[in-house]
């Protein structure tokens, strides 16, 4: 037994213009549909392309949050990549400026600081050694 499936469409009144009234006809007359699927049409298309839109609205909202942490970042590590300069120069500094005369104590001490920092480094990186 065949089942019978009913179509249930609302209808509304649209007004157009004669200008916008004449390219409806001409173009549903050319496609050979009525006005009214022609404007049906219209609006899927026009529904589609909206959601289209709005999606990608919202991936260009996600890649701006991305760019924003991104600059975070990049701050973060200016901030700690100064701060390991600056130590190590003034290390240095403080190494080659000492009065100890020994040369061996002074390149321990140096080993020991780069030691440092490497570890400091791969820890942000996460990384084993």
């Amino acid at each position: 037994m065949a089942q019978l499936v009913e179509i249930f469409m609302h209808r509304i009144n649209v007004t157009f213009s004669n200008e916008i009234f004449e390219k409806v006809k001409l173009a549903s007359e050319k496609k050979q549909i009525s006005y009214g699927q022609y404007v049906r049409d219209l609006v899927e298309i026009g529904l589609k392309v909206e959601e289209a839109a709005a999606q990608s609205n919202n991936q260009n909202n996600l890649k701006s949050n991305e760019i924003e942490s991104l600059g975070e970042l990049k701050i973060l590590w200016k901030n700690n990549l100064s701060w390991l300069l600056e130590t190590r120069y003034l290390i240095r500094y403080l190494i080659e400026n000492s009065s100890t005369e020994n040369r061996e104590k002074q390149i321990e001490i140096l080993d020991k600081a780069k030691e440092k920092a490497l570890s400091f480094v791969q820890g942000l990186l996460h990384e084993e050694t």
